[in-house]
């Protein structure tokens, strides 16, 4: 995983509760990615998205004022959670039936959420994308061309959609 970037908040509590989140993720990953494998509405960590790997961190799940106090706070280490776990779902094999990848992007509202949740079980991975992190040129598409380029099987892939 690469070095997570540290933003600025400009908030010393939130400045440092994201300083202690990157140092938790960089340290081991590995126990943040299962801990989003065991959450029901990542369907096993097939569906990857960074706001719901938001819920791996407790400070973040703590409430609804913690909710909203420290999503960008946290945000770059569920990003980089999210991008991880999207490399390694597509390094698996598929299961038998479920060889389609779906890439989804909208504003709030556009029913993203709603498609993997009635649509997720014949995929094999779902990554949810919204405008604020699909991949645009420059340095955050970095991430995401060898997937697109190496990792997908064109007859595996269902559907792109691209921001407006």
């Amino acid at each position: 995983m690469d070095k997570l970037q540290l933003r600025q908040i400009g908030d010393p509590e939130r400045d440092h509760v994201q300083r202690a989140i990157i140092a938790e993720v960089e340290a081991d990953p590995a126990r943040f990615i299962e801990r989003y494998k065991a959450l029901e509405y990542s369907f096993k960590g097939r569906y990857v998205a960074a706001d719901l790997f938001k819920e791996t961190f407790e400070v973040y799940r703590a409430s609804r004022e913690a909710r909203n106090r420290y999503n960008i706070p946290v945000h770059n280490a569920a990003a980089a959670l999210a991008a991880e776990q999207l490399a390694r779902v597509l390094r698996e094999p598929a299961e038998p039936g479920k060889d389609t990848v779906l890439f989804l992007t909208g504003i709030p509202g556009a029913g993203k959420t709603s498609t993997v949740l009635f649509e997720a079980s014949y995929l094999h991975i779902v990554m949810l994308c919204t405008r604020d992190n699909w991949p645009m040129p420059g340095t955050r598409s970095q991430r995401f061309r060898p997937w697109r380029m190496q990792a997908l099987n064109p007859s595996s892939q269902s559907s792109m959609r691209t921001p407006n």
